[in-house]
Formats: C-alpha cells, structure tokens, sequence
C-alpha cells in the first residue's frame, strides 16, 4: 500500500530530472554562424563555394549534435542507472518494510483468530460441561427415586407377603371350619339325629355359603338339611342360587352342576307331592314339568344321573311312559350309551 505512492514519487522526479537537461542542451546547443572574410566584409562568392560552405557548416554541425546526443546519453544512463539504483534500493526497503508488516498483520490476525477459535471451543467446552453436570444431577436425582421407589416396593411385597400369609392361615382356618361343619351337617342328615342339631347344623352352614356361594357340597348338604325339615321352596332357592353364582363365574357345566340340577329337579317333584293348599295344587304341573327339564339337563351333563333318577323314589310321581320314551330317544338320537336300568 506504501508502495504506490513512493513509486511515482520516484517516477515524478526522473521524469523532471530528464526535461531539466533536455533543457540546458538545448539552451547551450550548436549553433550556425555565417563566414566572415578576414576584413568583416562579407564577400562575395561563387555558387559551388557556397554549397561546400554548408557541407562544411552541416558537418560541423552534425558531429556537435552527435557529441550532443553522446553527452545526452551518458547523462540519460547516469540518471536512469541513479533513479533505478534508488528505485531497486526503495523496493528492497519497502518489499522487507512490507513483508515485516504482512507477517505482523497475518500474525495478528491469527493470534486474533486463535483467540477467537479458543474461546468459542472453551464456551462450548464450558456449555457442555454445565450440560453434562446437570445430566449427572438429574440422573442421580432418578437414581434416589429410583432406590426410593425400590425401598418402597420391597417394603409393599413383604406387607403384601405377610397380608398373604395372613390371608392363607386365615383361609385354611376357614377351610377347617368349613370342613368340621360339612362333617357336622352330614352326621345331622342321618334321620337319627336330633333335629335340634341339624338345624343348628343348617344355620351354621348357611352362614358360610355366602363366602362360597358357589360351591357344590356346601349348596348341596344346605338344600338337603332344608329338605329334612320339609322345606322344599328353601331348598330350592338355595341351589339355584349357586348355579347362578357358577354360571356368572363362566363356569363350564360339568358332574357338579348336574348334581345340583338333580337334586334341585327333586326338591321340585317333592313339593309338587307335598303340595296342599288351594294355590300350591295350581302349581303342581308347573313344579312337575320345571323338574322334569331340569332332570333331563342333568342327565345330559352325566348320564349316570339317569339310571339314580330311575332308581330314586322321590322321582316315581314325575315318571311315565311318555317321558321314559323321550328320554330314551334322546339318547339314542345323541349316540350317547343306553343308561344301565332302561
């Protein structure tokens, strides 16, 4: 940049240098004068004399103008062989002056980068870090919920744990009851025993149906007690309280609940025979056919109800040829066995 303007400084006064002695030659040149006789008189002569006169002068005055043009020239070398010298001298100074300077600037420059550069990867350094550490207090943090929420959990499976165990003792003490009691009501079903006993019996179970409402032995030995004491309608109720209670579980019909329909069907034909009142006689063929379609499902779920149902005194009133004959058709059309008896 300093160049420039040092140069046509230099430009300038070569140039200037040149016109000054340009000028002085030619204020100081060769000039021609005119011959004169020795007299001051111009004489005169002939035409010949007068051309070898300027021959002569031309001569004269050509070899001044070379002598001229030789000082010009070696005056010209001298001042162009000064300026460049001054020239070649002034570059060299101001090439080192520059290269001084362009190194300076390009290091300042990239020590100003290297800062720069240094202090954006030291911000980002410094963003990551605080980053980093607050992700570790995070996870810290969720790791002492997390051994929190375990102490928590174990502490809930060793109460659930010991509610279970409690629960078990609990449920095999009431296994025991109810096991004492069904022995207690089948020992009372005997027609020996006192009938203050059975229906001590019968009141005791019936207070345990509710916890099993849906099973087969507890209804079964329930309805029977109801049966010693001509109850029927109880009986009745009582089992079909608990197939419902099966049926609302889903479960599949099976040996219990044919034996349930069973003895359900002769609870109905027995107080279709014990019916004495005006409105019980009305209900009679009812009680009957309700019986008859209950004891025919039982059959269909065990077909060795139907040889006991043949066998069984309290069905002899619901018996006759028509519904021996569908029963058996039945049968026959299901490809199912003959049952023993028929």
């Amino acid at each position: 940049m300093k160049i420039l303007p040092l140069l046509s400084l230099i430009i300038w006064l070569f140039f200037g240098a040149l016109a000054s002695t340009l000028s002085a030659q030619s204020t100081n040149g060769p000039t021609a004068t005119p011959k004169t006789t020795p007299t001051g008189t111009t004489s005169p002569v002939s035409n010949d004399g007068l051309i070898l006169q300027y021959e002569t002068t031309l001569a004269s005055d050509s070899k001044d103008f070379i002598d001229f043009l030789k000082t010009l020239f070696d005056i010209l070398a001298a001042v162009c062989g000064g300026v460049f010298a001054v020239l070649g001298g002034a570059l060299v100074f101001l090439n080192i002056k520059s290269s001084s300077d362009i190194r300076k600037e390009v290091n300042a420059k990239f020590d100003q980068a290297i800062a720069v550069e240094f202090k954006r990867q030291m911000a980002t350094l410094q963003a990551e870090f605080t980053a980093f550490k607050q992700r570790c207090e995070t996870a810290e943090g969720q790791v002492h919920k997390a051994q929190a929420l375990v102490a928590t959990l174990e502490q809930e499976i060793k109460d659930i744990n010991e509610r279970q165990d409690a629960l078990e003792r609990k449920k095999n003490e009431e296994y025991i009851k109810i096991a004492a009691l069904l022995a207690y009501g089948f020992y009372t079903s005997h027609k020996d025993i006192n009938p203050a006993s059975r229906r001590d019996a019968l009141n005791q179970l019936k207070r345990v149906l509710p916890k099993i409402p849906y099973s087969r032995r507890v209804g079964i030995l329930v309805g029977r007690l109801h049966a010693f004491f001509g109850e029927y309608k109880e009986a009745i109720e009582v089992l079909n309280g608990v197939m419902r209670q099966r049926d609302e579980l889903k479960y599949t019909p099976d040996e219990d609940y044919a034996a349930l329909l069973y003895n359900c069907a002769c609870y109905l034909n027995l107080r279709a025979n014990k019916a004495t009142t005006p409105e019980e006689l009305t209900m009679v063929a009812g009680w009957r056919e309700e019986s008859w379609t209950k004891l025919k499902l039982s059959v269909s779920f065990d077909e060795e109800n139907y040889d006991q149902a043949t066998k069984e005194s309290d069905f002899d009133s619901l018996w006759d040829a028509a519904r021996t004959t569908a029963i058996l058709k039945e049968f026959a059309e299901t490809g199912r066995s003959r049952p023993s008896g028929t």
